[in-house]
């Protein structure tokens, strides 16, 4: 499946990592010739490389500034034979060093399995991803497998008082990055008894921060987070778990994002768990993004200053000592959002269909701006404050109002305030609703092939890393739904040379060549495909198609 929706080779060969380094051999590391990473070994010098300086001290080293590394294979991290990856760069507070990959790294479009990271209790790292830590370059066009994992356990980061643990499957944190066609399907869960700051943990990237960007990137793994922190946040998300500046359009999670807060100190930040993005503490703009993972906060014997909160796109926005402006527009979350609270305080606690709360301090020089436009929510919600389109919005306690324009809840949410607009199950199922969502241009459409319970869908969507197009002006594949022919058009007196349709499960099922107009598909069975058309003139799409 992965293979399939990444649109990589099917049969490439997966190189098997046995614990060792060897450097790369092709390429000069420019943009137009860059370095090859053609096997698991190459990989790894890469990491031993940049996490070089770990022995001294000192902080920022920063390696591989504008160079360009593309990887040509599907890697195996050696997981399963007990061998552990070390995240490439790393914030060593051992040691007394930060080391960051300052590079472009392009996966092409290739998978990494078996890929197992885990905390060598010693304060080595406290960054944990396939990269670590990454600034001022990118990272796109890789997926995790099912079967990688980022566990991290620590009994006490107490002592360490600027101390935080940044997780993500492929990233912990970045400062002006972007991040491009990343997909997982891997696990990350943390556990931490004590730390001293925060622990922010989201299933692609940990903190990202100083206008980084993140576009089509999914998330399908389950995220868990249990931990006790003094002071500063606790946050989880589906996509990245804290921004202190970033910008998301077309991303989209369904793992399952769940976080026990447990009790220790009570000078806590924002406790919160977001679909797409945990908390935000400066400018952040999240847009064609949705959830439909459940999303979850519980929190056990805390007293402390703050309520906890759960948001289906963001969690929370963080307003101390920073101002933020938070701007969430065409996204959606279809999922059971709860924030459940054994506490005896009277905090309370937040669950929004699109957002769930804003935390910190009235001060002066200090704002919180939001906006929320064409969205729409839908689900069970469980907390002591609910509401459809968000929970509340200014400090709490200190509520000021908020622009909420054009957006609609469920009418089973029994919301608490006045932001957004109730509809019914039927009413968010028609065309009309879809038409009242398209403002501005056309956004959503109806779920034809019921992917999304009959809510609507976006029309056009980056689906785990391939383009989802229903037509394009230069090739048309109709019917689809199709029952015995699918039909081949082509405009500017082209011709398609090769069609290919892969099944769900990543198998290549029929190839045609040689100036295609039809393909009898009569003998396929019904469900959902991926078709990849290549045209003379270098045209190549990837669409899927419905056969019934």
């Amino acid at each position: 499946m992965i293979a399939v929706l990444l649109g990589m080779a099917l049969n490439a060969q997966v190189s098997v990592w046995d614990g060792t380094a060897e450097p790369w051999t092709m390429g000069n590391g420019t943009a137009e010739d860059p370095y090859l990473i053609e096997n698991a070994q190459q990989l790894a010098y890469l990491a031993e490389q940049v996490n070089a300086p770990s022995a001294n001290t000192g902080w920022g080293y920063e390696f591989f500034s504008d160079t360009y590394f593309l990887l040509t294979t599907d890697l195996d991290l050696g997981g399963a034979n007990d061998l552990l990856w070390n995240s490439i760069g790393k914030n060593d507070l051992l040691h007394g060093a930060l080391t960051y990959f300052c590079g472009h790294f392009d996966g092409g479009n290739h998978t990494i399995y078996n890929m197992h990271v885990v905390s060598q209790g010693d304060r080595s790292n406290i960054d944990f991803g396939l990269f670590g830590s990454a600034k001022n370059g990118s990272i796109k066009n890789i997926a995790l497998a099912s079967n990688c994992n980022v566990d991290i356990n620590f009994d006490s980061l107490g002592g360490e008082m600027e101390t935080s643990l940044m997780i993500g499957g492929v990233l912990g944190q970045g400062s002006n990055v972007i991040l491009e066609n990343c997909v997982s399907w891997a696990s990350v869960t943390t556990s931490v008894e004590r730390i001293y700051n925060s622990i922010e943990c989201g299933g692609l990237f940990g903190v990202l921060n100083m206008n980084s960007s993140v576009r089509n990137c999914h998330n399908k793994g389950n995220v868990n987070c249990q931990g006790s922190v003094y002071h500063g946040n606790l946050a989880t998300a589906g996509i990245v778990g804290g921004t202190g500046g970033c910008d998301l359009y077309g991303c989209t999670n369904s793992g399952n994002v769940t976080m026990v807060k447990i009790d220790w100190g009570n000078d806590m930040g924002c406790v919160a768990s977001g679909g797409i993005v945990g908390v935000t503490r400066g400018d952040c703009n999240v847009e064609m993004c949705s959830n439909t993972g459940i999303i979850l906060v519980n929190e056990e014997l805390c007293h402390y200053d703050f309520p906890v909160s759960s948001g289906g796109i963001v969690g929370c926005s963080w307003t101390w000592p920073n101002s933020t402006n938070l701007n969430i527009k065409n996204c959606y979350s279809v999922a059971n959002i709860s924030a459940i609270t054994n506490s005896n305080d009277d905090k309370g606690n937040y669950a929004g269909g699109i957002f769930g709360a804003t935390y910190g301090w009235e001060a002066e020089g200090v704002s919180n701006q939001m906006t929320i436009e064409n969205c729409y929510a839908v689900g069970d919600f469980v907390a002591d404050s609910i509401g459809g389109i968000l929970a509340i919005y200014g400090t709490v306690g200190y509520d000021k109002s908020s622009d909420v324009l054009n957006s609609y809840y469920i009418n089973t949410i029994e919301s608490w305030n006045g932001y957004g607009v109730s509809l019914s199950d039927e009413e968010m199922k028609t065309q009309a609703f879809v038409d009242m969502l398209n403002t501005e241009e056309i956004v959503f459409a109806m779920d034809e092939n019921n992917e999304n319970n009959g809510f609507p869908v976006f029309v056009i969507r980056n689906l785990y890393g391939v383009e989802d197009i229903a037509t394009s002006n230069e090739i048309l594949i109709y019917p689809n739904p199709a029952n015995n022919i699918i039909n081949i058009g082509i405009s500017d007196n082209a011709r398609c040379d090769a069609v290919y349709i892969y099944s769900i499960d990543g198998k290549l099922v029929r190839s045609v060549y040689d100036n295609v107009n039809t393909i009898n598909i009569t003998d396929l069975n019904s469900g959902i495909y991926i078709m990849k058309v290549k045209t003379s003139d270098g045209t190549d799409i990837t669409q899927r198609v419905v056969i019934k």
